[in-house]
């Protein structure tokens, strides 16, 4: 107590000063009205700031559960839209069709693994049997196609991904219709070629290239990239196109796993045909 008494009596006219400053700046703000509206909206700005940095601080926390959120979203309307009837129109009649000819499921993945600087590139995801995924199934990014589902277990399934000395997708050019073949040379990881164009067929720089729909690995129109150049083979008949891939490999997470309903149904068909 002593040693207290002591504090207050060294620091005494420093204490009195403060308190008088305050007493003073109360009378200010309480007797002038601009002072006090400043004083007012200074506040209410550092209020907002502590806010707003908080509000950031726990957001972050709940990244994931929101990125979740997001991608089983994402994997509904993907469904819808796969679903959707499809419409057939003439010039002098509408035909719609109770079914789609194909009927495609996207399944909701994350990667737990993934390589981009190896000759054949392979990716791991959270799914297998038990979410319903099989092997050859297609898989697609939130920016474009990354590649075939090759081995599943209970849980977890490995893709050959477009990044693979292996993978072979059935492209086409989105302005005309023309397709061929997509590769990955092994060079960059952010380009692959595209070969089988005929020579005849018009194509140019920042020309879209998409999924062709011609197996039933992937539907029609899934993004795959744009041409950035594009050469002629030797003999000339064909074009050998370079192409910047949509989906970038470095920043992949989270993908959509696909489903043809109808995949057994047309393999037999076509395997009974063809021999």
């Amino acid at each position: 107590m002593q040693n207290l008494l002591r504090l207050i009596i060294r620091f005494s006219f420093q204490i009195i000063f403060v308190i008088l400053e305050v007493i003073a700046l109360t009378l200010v703000f309480q007797r002038n009205p601009l002072p006090h509206a400043r004083f007012f909206q200074l506040s209410e700005d550092v209020n907002g700031f502590f806010y707003t940095q908080t509000n950031h601080f726990i957001r972050f926390f709940h990244l994931t559960d929101e990125n979740s959120i997001l991608v089983t979203e994402n994997a509904r309307l993907r469904n819808e839209l796969a679903q959707r009837p499809f419409k057939s129109s003439g010039r002098d009649s509408i035909t719609t069709f109770s079914q789609p000819g194909y009927v495609f499921n996207y399944i909701p993945a994350q990667v737990v693994n993934n390589s981009i600087n190896k000759q054949n590139n392979y990716i791991t995801l959270n799914v297998g049997y038990s979410q319903g995924v099989r092997q050859d199934m297609g898989v697609v990014g939130p920016d474009g196609i990354v590649g075939i589902v090759r081995n599943v277990s209970a849980n977890f399934s490995t893709v050959i991904s477009v990044l693979n000395s292996k993978f072979k997708g059935s492209v086409k050019l989105a302005s005309n219709n023309y397709f061929g073949t997509l590769s990955w040379p092994g060079h960059s990881y952010q380009e692959a070629i595209v070969t089988e164009i005929p020579g005849h067929a018009p194509v140019y720089e920042g020309d879209a290239i998409i999924t062709s729909g011609l197996t039933t690995i992937f539907p029609e129109g899934e993004k795959v990239g744009s041409v950035i150049q594009v050469d002629r083979t030797p003999a000339g008949s064909f074009k050998e196109l370079k192409v910047l891939l949509s989906q970038d490999f470095k920043k992949l997470t989270r993908v959509y796993v696909i489903r043809n309903f109808n995949k057994v149904e047309q393999e037999k068909l076509e395997l009974q045909t063809y021999d």
